[in-house]
């Protein structure tokens, strides 16, 4: 073998190695990659006073199915309609609310790969069937025009960073991370105002207890015992209590504290036959 031929032969080897070493080697990243971090998510939405709908929601196991929480604004008025049009008071909650989504920043990117979504818990429920995983919650704003201002898929928290975030934009391939230290909480006690009688106990005076019983095979109301009892010098009486019977008013104090702490938990839709006052 000539020299001409040892000499190609061990130029080719070398080429071979070194499209080996460039394609099996540590890629650089394209700069653009990270071209949004640090962008706010909404700009557009800068205040609560924007909002006149909010949408959260969550797959629930139980139905196999997404479950959506709304609160709503009508005519001024706030309501739940999963909960009969409940009036919700949402001031203040929902400033809490979008305050979580206003002004929030992509604080670093994770992913761009749909197949990493499970791990970090940004699977749309919108989208859900009974075997999706790694769901996580996705959180509406609409105007009054019913336009999205925010909505944003938030995932799992991210380990050892407190506060911090897995998220993603609904319909959008990217995963980042952003501080959001809570979820917007759907418990329907928490956007009502659950001081059912709003009642200061210690202003009672007068209490009655009407002793009345529904027969429900006829569906007449019986009529019982009214007995008053009244208060006076912080001490209660009850009519009817003779001399020698001994009254223990401090049951009376322990009534009126159950009274003034009653809460909401739920609401129903009242029966057929019964008016606005209760009555049948």
């Amino acid at each position: 073998m000539n020299d001409n031929i040892k000499t190609g032969i061990f130029v080719g080897v070398a080429l071979v190695t070194i499209v080996a070493a460039i394609l099996s080697g540590p890629k650089s990243i394209d700069p653009s990659f990270y071209n949004d971090e640090g962008d706010v998510f909404f700009a557009a939405f800068t205040s609560p006073d924007q909002v006149a709908k909010l949408e959260v929601t969550e797959f629930d196991e139980a139905t196999a199915s997404p479950n959506t929480f709304v609160v709503t604004s009508e005519a001024g008025r706030w309501t739940i309609p999963s909960h009969s049009n409940y009036p919700a008071d949402a001031k203040t909650r929902m400033a809490k609310a979008a305050g979580l989504l206003i002004g929030l920043e992509k604080s670093a990117i994770r992913s761009d790969k749909p197949g990493d979504y499970a791990d970090l818990g940004v699977e749309d429920p919108t989208e859900a069937d009974a075997y999706s995983k790694g769901l996580g919650t996705r959180v509406t704003f609409r105007d009054k025009t019913g336009e999205s201002l925010a909505s944003l898929i938030i995932g799992k928290e991210v380990e050892d960073r407190q506060g911090m975030r897995f998220v993603r934009l609904p319909g959008k391939k990217r995963t980042y991370m952003a501080k959001i230290p809570t979820i917007v909480d759907t418990q329907f006690s928490e956007w009502i105002e659950t001081d059912l009688l709003q009642l200061d106990s210690w202003k009672l005076k007068k209490i009655l207890f009407d002793n009345y019983t529904v027969n429900e095979s006829t569906g007449r109301v019986e009529m019982g015992d009214k007995i008053w009892v009244n208060k006076k010098d912080n001490s209660w009486t009850m009519d009817g209590v003779m001399e020698q019977e001994e009254f223990d008013d401090t049951k009376f104090g322990e009534v009126t504290g159950e009274l003034g702490g009653i809460k909401i938990v739920g609401v129903r839709h009242k029966p057929k036959g019964i008016d606005a006052d209760l009555n049948i």
